[in-house]
């Protein structure tokens, strides 16, 4: 009887278990050809810090250097910058661990001068976090693009950004059960892009997208969860680690 209890608790203590996250909020300050430093406190303590740039022309050149938040290099999602072929990039960066809180200052310095946007989300969690999913597969022409994001059953924030050639900002809309939270960007030539979030903090599987004419457009999508505890992988994205 006691080797069987010994064996239920290693069983117990092996299994993975899923925590969960939340959007607190978030800030796109005025667009800019030149290095963006502004000031961002999150109004929770973060267990998350995610930041899109928007970059519009520059022939698909990538321009933006490694962010920093409160003097902490952000990590750069896999696959980004996504560069479409008329020019207008996005990009991706994520801090999930040691992140710094209250008031802190995000810089982005960049090495060209295309119009650029940022924007950035804090998430509260109980413990450091993780990408479940990234997505870089929307870069091309079309109606409505979107992408299923796979969360493999952990609950998790979903977030899409992205730049297309549609013209204003009126011409763009979330999908049902979508939202900006913080502002679409319209470029001055006049292209448009967005961050948007999914309302819905969930496990099951998301399709994340807009809503357009056809044209062209590139996108990065992410799903971010709380690292596993237990048996299971964890780690800053693809790069992972298998703990017992």
């Amino acid at each position: 009887m006691i080797k069987l209890l010994f064996t239920i608790l290693l069983l117990l203590l092996a299994a993975p278990a899923f925590g969960t996250v939340a959007y607190c909020n978030g800030n796109t300050p005025a667009n800019s050809t030149g290095n963006f430093s502004f000031s961002f406190t999150p109004s929770c303590t973060p267990g998350a810090i995610l930041l899109w740039v928007l970059q519009d022309s520059a022939s698909g050149v990538s321009q933006v250097s490694t962010p920093t938040y409160g003097g902490v290099i952000m990590v750069a999602a896999a696959g980004s910058p996504v560069c479409m072929a008329s020019q207008r990039c996005i990009y991706k960066y994520f801090l999930g661990s040691n992140i710094p809180t209250g008031l802190q200052t995000v810089v982005v310095n960049v090495t060209g001068s295309a119009n650029k946007s940022v924007t950035v989300l804090a998430l509260s969690s109980a413990r450091n976090t993780e990408y479940v999913d990234v997505d870089t597969t929307i870069n091309g022409t079309g109606a409505n693009p979107s992408v299923t994001m796979a969360l493999a059953g952990r609950t998790a924030f979903v977030a899409i950004g992205f730049v297309t050639n549609i013209t204003g900002a009126g011409n763009i809309t979330p999908t049902a059960g979508w939202s900006v939270p913080t502002a679409e960007v319209l470029f001055t030539n006049p292209p448009v892009g967005a961050v948007y979030k999914y309302d819905t903090i969930a496990s099951s599987d998301v399709a994340a997208g807009w809503t357009q004419a056809s044209a062209s457009s590139s996108a990065i999508a992410v799903a971010v969860t709380e690292v596993l505890i237990g048996g299971g992988v964890i780690g800053g994205g693809f790069g992972t680690t298998m703990i017992d």
